[in-house]
């Protein structure tokens, strides 16, 4: 499915756009949209894959929630915010790639990532919230940033890669490696 400006209304769900459990196996969003809304495809469990023009520069709260066949995630350089709970909840995510201009990752934004692995935050993030990777019970790798000046992670771990000390993993149970 090819999304256009008309389909894609920035305003959360449900009087914007919203394609709720739809069987949708493919997305691709154009360089014409620049917000993808809240809850923008949350439930849709078939969607396998999808693609973001240039013009996005932020995708909203539950945007990708239960997209229980989801396992790529390609977020563009042109993406600066992404929202609370982006991708949580029963993610079959094993690689996510972050764009270069993303700023902070929010609270629970890959919550419940149960097969991802390790992520790689780009320079431009400032901010991890402390939840930001609660439940991913694989994520054996966070490579942190210099750039993160605030929120928890950033306290003495600076530039540094950190492990998961249990398997609910927040900042409160990393261990330094």
């Amino acid at each position: 499915m090819v999304l256009d400006q008309a389909q894609v209304d920035p305003s959360p769900a449900p009087q914007g756009f919203s394609l709720l459990g739809r069987a949708l196996s493919s997305v691709t969003i154009p360089d014409t949209v620049t917000n993808t809304g809240d809850h923008a495809f949350f439930y849709c469990t078939s969607l396998r894959s999808f693609s973001m023009g240039s013009g996005v520069t932020s995708i909203g709260d539950y945007a990708f929630a239960n997209c229980t066949s989801l396992t790529n995630a390609a977020i563009p350089d042109s993406v600066i915010t992404i929202g609370s709970n982006t991708f949580s909840t029963y993610s079959s995510l094993t690689n996510v790639t972050l764009g270069t201009n993303l700023a902070s990752i929010p609270d629970w934004a890959f919550s419940g990532c149960g097969k991802l692995r390790s992520i790689t935050l780009p320079h431009s993030v400032t901010n991890i919230a402390a939840d930001a990777f609660y439940n991913c019970t694989r994520l054996t790798s966070v490579s942190i940033p210099d750039s993160v000046a605030s929120g928890p992670f950033s306290q003495k771990n600076r530039g540094l890669t950190l492990l998961p000390a249990t398997r609910k993993l927040s900042a409160s149970s990393m261990l330094i490696d």
